[in-house]
């Protein structure tokens, strides 16, 4: 059950309220069922002054019934300033922290594992963006960001012995910058892209392992018609370690897909993912799906 509140107490300030409780439960085989509750309460307040300056600051409480009280809290600002006749930049930055519990599945898979695994504990997190953006009102934008983040107890899986869950001792870290550009090339077409560099590091001082150090995706789309919509995606990831620190095999991903519209709140969409039969593995010894078609109908009222 989740609830969500906002009351705008003037033009330039509002109040966002709510909360969330969940109730998790696994059935285990030969042992005792897991059940776990988390209750969750929040709260924002948000400001924003002649569209060109904005602020927003928020805060959480969870209690869960394994692992107790947290309190997480972020904030974010924005300053606009007009660039040209045309155009606009912002400056923009955020910052916050959160937890993560064990999932019941991570439990229970440590608990049944045929060699005995320690009791794993939350995760802590922290982490802050800043970043520059131009857009023009033609649709023509670019954003520049760079981001750092720490996670103190990460849960890790035993990738060496496959015997369950580990949990690092220190922090992990993860920082890098991401370019993203957005060009209409004409009134039917338009590409977006976006690069990405990222620098882990994991308690021990070595690169984490199965995180992509460089990856990109460009999209181009299609208005070839009224209410038809053309996607092609291509992903691209690379300088990746396996758990043995050897680097893996670079590979890049192209998925088509199209949606038409036939009448207000009916659209028929259909999509072909790896549309060049690419092999390619994620993690080292399990393939992905090779080609794959999909064809369906979506309704809203």
């Amino acid at each position: 059950m989740e609830y969500v509140g906002r009351v705008k107490a003037s033009e330039s300030v509002a109040l966002v309220v709510g909360g969330d409780t969940e109730m998790e439960r696994v059935q285990v085989v030969d042992g005792d069922d897991l059940s776990r509750y988390q209750l969750g309460m929040f709260g924002e307040f948000q400001f924003g002054l002649d569209d060109r300056i904005f602020f927003t600051g928020g805060v959480r409480y969870d209690e869960n019934e394994d692992f107790g009280e947290h309190l997480s809290a972020r904030v974010t600002s924005a300053y606009i300033v007009p660039a040209g006749p045309e155009g606009a930049l912002k400056l923009r930055a955020s910052a916050g922290n959160g937890f993560r519990a064990p999932s019941l599945y991570e439990v229970t898979t440590n608990r049944n594992a045929v060699v005995p695994m320690a009791d794993l504990i939350e995760e802590s997190s922290s982490g802050y963006d800043i970043g520059l953006e131009y857009y023009r009102d033609s649709g023509l934008s670019a954003q520049l960001t760079w981001f750092e983040q720490s996670i103190e107890d990460e849960i890790i899986y035993d990738m060496q012995n496959w015997t369950g869950y580990l949990q690092a001792d220190g922090r992990s870290r993860s920082k890098g910058a991401e370019l993203q550009l957005s060009v209409p090339m004409s009134r039917w077409a338009q590409v977006d892209a976006v690069f990405t560099r990222n620098l882990t590091q994991t308690a021990l001082d070595l690169p984490r392992v199965h995180r992509p150090g460089k990856a990109a995706n460009v999209s181009l789309y299609l208005y070839p018609v009224e209410s038809l919509v053309l996607l092609l995606n291509n992903r691209w990831d690379g300088d990746v370690l396996d758990v043995d620190r050897q680097p893996m095999d670079s590979y890049q991903v192209l998925d088509i897909s199209a949606t038409y519209t036939l009448v207000p709140g009916w659209e028929v969409f259909g999509r072909v993912e790896n549309a060049l039969d690419e092999e390619y593995q994620e993690v080292r010894g399990y393939y992905t799906s090779r080609r794959a078609a999909y064809l369906g109908t979506r309704f809203s009222f």
